[in-house]
């Protein structure tokens, strides 16, 4: 997948696979994206809802100049003892926001999907992560605000909603140009010539890196 979607993809794969307790022994939680628009009426309960926020540039995280990319999505990777790199101009960082609301039917699910989102590997405070297996990259994930809880609200049923609102920040990059892979020098082999008579070999070297 291209740029912005894997992160997509990775934000929604990090809210998965959580359950919550239920008679029947628990109660798995779905992650669905806001677009398409859901119908509150129309979902089961609990909920976790993603909506795609702002995308930045972030003057404060960009390098200048020419040099080894980090990594360079759908290229091979250099297999053990292989010389060959990707080069070229730096990936330019970005900043993507992401609101996520969880929707519950009881301040009980509310309150145990709190915790459980509080934990390192999901939202927490601090730490953060989100893992692109694209390109295998490893990106901080800020939580920016919440976990916030409104009033309850009352869905198109008339029935109450239990909301619990969050607003991260992932720091991502994002490769415009198309990077070049470059062989490193293995062998130097040369002589120092005296600059003045230019007829006088003063030294020769052969090495092999």
């Amino acid at each position: 997948m291209p740029w912005i979607l894997n992160e997509d993809g990775a934000v929604k794969a990090k809210l998965s696979d959580i359950a919550v307790s239920a008679p029947s022994g628990s109660l798995a939680v779905p992650v669905r994206f806001s677009t398409p628009e859901p119908e509150v009426g129309d979902m089961t309960y609990p909920v976790i809802v993603i909506e795609r926020g702002t995308i930045s540039p972030a003057p404060d995280r960009m390098h200048q100049g020419w040099g080894l990319v980090p990594f360079v999505e759908g290229k091979p990777e250099p297999s053990a003892g292989d010389l060959w790199n990707y080069y070229g101009d730096w990936p330019i960082p970005h900043d993507v926001h992401y609101q996520i609301s969880v929707l519950c039917r009881t301040q009980t699910h509310q309150t145990e999907l709190i915790g459980i989102l509080a934990r390192g590997d999901r939202l927490p405070a601090k730490y953060g992560y989100l893992e692109i297996p694209q390109t295998q990259r490893c990106l901080p994930l800020n939580l920016v605000s919440g976990p916030e809880s409104p009033t309850p609200i009352t869905d198109t049923n008339g029935k109450r909603l239990f909301t619990t609102h969050y607003l991260v920040q992932v720091q991502t990059e994002f490769m415009p140009w198309e990077a070049q892979r470059y062989e490193l020098i293995q062998h130097v082999r040369g002589e120092i010539v005296d600059a003045q008579t230019k007829k006088w070999t003063l030294a020769t070297f052969d090495d092999q890196t």
